[in-house]
């Protein structure tokens, strides 16, 4: 959002990559694309204004949030009734 609002393409292009790779790797295909589109168009030298995109991002990021909390819960619930 910073680097929107700098209207910084290295720093969203940069941001959009690292945030694409690490999502993509967790399986959380929705916001990876989101950050791929992101990533694009900053390597196609814009910079898009912090509105509907990057709040389509933030959003995307949230839910993936609440979902990996509530994955670790499950797990960690597993853990403590095969333990006891």
């Amino acid at each position: 959002r910073a680097g929107m609002e700098q209207r910084n393409v290295q720093a969203v292009r940069q941001a959009a990559h690292s945030l694409k790779s690490a999502t993509a790797n967790l399986g959380a295909t929705g916001l990876a694309e989101l950050c791929r589109d992101l990533e694009g168009q900053a390597r196609a030298g814009g910079c898009p204004e912090p509105g509907v995109e990057i709040e389509a991002v933030e959003a995307e990021f949230r839910q993936v949030q609440r979902e990996l909390e509530a994955e670790l819960h499950r797990n960690a619930w597993r853990h403590a009734t095969q333990s006891a």
